[in-house]
């Protein structure tokens, strides 16, 4: 049992109010400001009239005061978003929104499995025909990894195709793990219970279109030693979105779905803000003859995993993350970022996705170049000058070594 102090740290806010915030032995002002929802960097706090930081450990024999610094009132903000819900529900759909004059609003609703599941398949649905993504009759393929957020769009779509009617085919690349990977089998044995179309795309397919002199399988690990290690995770997902394009051209769909999210696109949109880098249309994305189209927009990747629990009876297989996926660190930081403003800001994705929108719409448009190696297409950056003809993933692949002599020159 962990002992509960009460009277030692207290929190002034700037509108004359005074609040005892408990805290367990052991635990540092930080910890006691993010459990109460108060932003470190919105206090000072001092001991002895002196400022500490908020990562030491509270002395239960000293006073800590925390005096807000910012003018927000946020004892309003607090009280309007962060409900307590006493149902004994599955999932609790949050939103925050502002009305037309400002005000702050908070809707909560408990939710069932069963009714997050006719949540995701309505957002799916709205996403396809608010966007236009798919036309009737037409065939669409779907990237399935055969992890939780390719499976349960798979699911989602096969369903919603015969109420919408278009048809789904699915492919799977024979990537680095994939014979290895739970994944790999969930995906083969989810297409035939589905009754789709499913392609095991071989991996040689990459081998010839990159003109490689060793498997990619081979590549990704040992680029994990070079200076290019951060190259990897990149050179995996460009790869397999090629190999999907190749596909598509065989099986004569133009557009091809990825399962990302929600949290995959805002990450996104984190990186292209603090970069600086362009960053296509989130709704519909013309990439040289192909367009992409992200109809899980508008869910989380928690509902994926409640929504693939109630269809399946049993919760998604995880394989172990490759060494490119933990490594470096940037990546999983801009995730962790984005889950975090999803945590503060439910329904933050409502208004990024369209402001982006808005603001490419008001650029001179996007600029892809051509790869001379493996044919795919590169969104060009206005401040980086075209240097190469080679995609990024083909300029490393050749300065390592990996590409034949008489290509990509």
């Amino acid at each position: 049992n962990i002992e509960v102090i009460t009277l030692s740290v207290i929190f002034k806010d700037r509108m004359g109010n005074s609040k005892n915030l408990n805290y367990f032995d052991g635990e540092t002002i930080g910890s006691v400001l993010i459990r109460n929802h108060i932003p470190i960097s919105s206090v000072i706090t001092t001991l002895d009239d002196m400022p500490v930081t908020e990562q030491c450990i509270i002395n239960p024999q000293k006073e800590y005061i925390i005096k807000l610094i910012e003018g927000y009132d946020i004892s309003s903000i607090i009280n309007s978003i962060f409900d307590n819900d006493n149902s004994t529900s599955s999932y609790l759909k949050r939103r925050v929104l502002f009305d037309i004059d400002g005000t702050l609003l908070n809707e909560a609703a408990p939710m069932s499995c069963e009714e997050v599941s006719n949540m995701v398949e309505a957002n799916i649905r709205f996403a396809i025909q608010n966007y236009d993504m798919i036309e009737e009759n037409e065939t669409v393929l779907v990237g399935l990894s055969g992890g939780v957020d390719s499976s349960s769009l798979l699911i989602a779509l096969s369903k919603l195709s015969k109420e919408m009617n278009f048809n789904v085919v699915a492919a799977t690349f024979e990537d680095f793990d994939s014979l290895s990977s739970p994944t790999f089998t969930n995906a083969k044995k989810l297409a035939e219970e589905l009754g789709v179309k499913h392609t095991l795309i071989p991996s040689d397919t990459i081998e010839k279109a990159f003109h490689l002199i060793k498997p990619l399988r081979q590549i990704l690990p040992e680029m994990m030693g070079t200076k290019y290690n951060h190259y990897a995770m990149y050179a995996d997902h460009h790869t397999t979105r090629r190999a999907l394009e190749l596909h598509s051209e065989i099986i004569g769909a133009d557009k091809i779905i990825l399962g990302l999210h929600t949290t995959d696109l805002v990450a996104g949109l984190l990186n292209s803000y603090t970069t600086g880098y362009q960053m296509a249309n989130m709704f519909k994305r013309q990439v040289g003859n192909y367009t992409y189209i992200y109809p899980l927009m508008f869910v989380p990747k928690k509902e994926l995993h409640i929504y693939y629990y109630w269809h399946k009876n049993k919760y998604a297989v995880h394989s172990y993350p490759n060494a490119w996926e933990i490594n470096p660190k940037d990546r999983n930081y801009y995730y962790y970022l984005a889950d975090c403003m999803q945590d503060l800001f439910p329904g933050i994705e409502n208004y990024l996705f369209e402001a982006h929108s808005r603001m490419i719409q008001r650029e001179t448009g996007t600029h892809f170049t051509k790869c001379v190696n493996c044919g795919s297409h590169i969104l060009q950056q206005d401040f980086a000058p075209v240097n190469s003809e080679l995609c990024d993933v083909c300029a490393a692949f050749k300065e390592l070594g990996y590409i034949e002599d008489d290509s990509g020159d």
